[in-house]
């Protein structure tokens, strides 16, 4: 039977001294821990970022969705005749019977809060522009399609004064131009 006997050199066992260890001296080391906790530093301040940038889209989309809900919600509560192929041609007029003007006029102003409500948004929160400028030409497509029905329109003329200038003026300039002034 053979036995080895490894000697083990003074040198070599200097490290838990504090010195060389296979040829590496103290500064190298040293610079390599340096590196690596900055690594690491980028690796966790990376994570950091990724994650704030993951839960503010899960914010964004989750006011989205809310909005999306409400205008559905509001939209619901339209007379058939807006909401149906007919809209083009449906006037206030004709949905003035039986308190239906009344209701109308209660969802109209329902659906122009929840533009307004996005409106400022748009305007006043600059921190994500591209996001909020994507979503706002969702709403001014659907804005262009309800200012097309008549009754929308004198709906709008009958309660605009109820909003701030500059909203009404955005609004305004998607009304067909014959929808006439309504006074009451």
């Amino acid at each position: 039977m053979k036995c080895d006997i490894h000697i083990i050199n003074h040198q070599d066992a200097t490290f838990a001294a504090g010195g060389p260890i296979s040829g590496f001296s103290q500064e190298l080391v040293g610079e390599l821990g340096l590196i690596l906790g900055m690594l690491g530093f980028i690796i966790t301040l990376s994570a950091i970022l990724i994650s704030a940038r993951s839960i503010y889209r899960q914010l964004w989309l989750q006011g989205f969705l809310a909005f999306t809900q409400r205008y559905n919600d509001i939209i619901a509560e339209f007379p058939e005749k807006i909401r149906g192929s007919e809209y083009l041609e449906t006037k206030l007029s004709d949905i003035s019977t039986n308190g239906k003007k009344e209701e109308f006029l209660i969802s109209l102003r329902k659906y122009y809060n929840l533009l307004s409500e996005e409106y400022h948004i748009m305007e006043n929160l600059k921190f994500n522009k591209k996001l909020d400028a994507k979503t706002w030409k969702v709403w001014v497509a659907e804005l262009k399609r309800l200012m097309k029905c008549p009754a929308v329109g004198e709906g709008w003329q009958k309660i605009k004064k109820e909003y701030d200038d500059d909203f009404a003026a955005m609004v305004d300039q998607y009304l067909p131009p014959a929808t006439p002034s309504v006074e009451e």
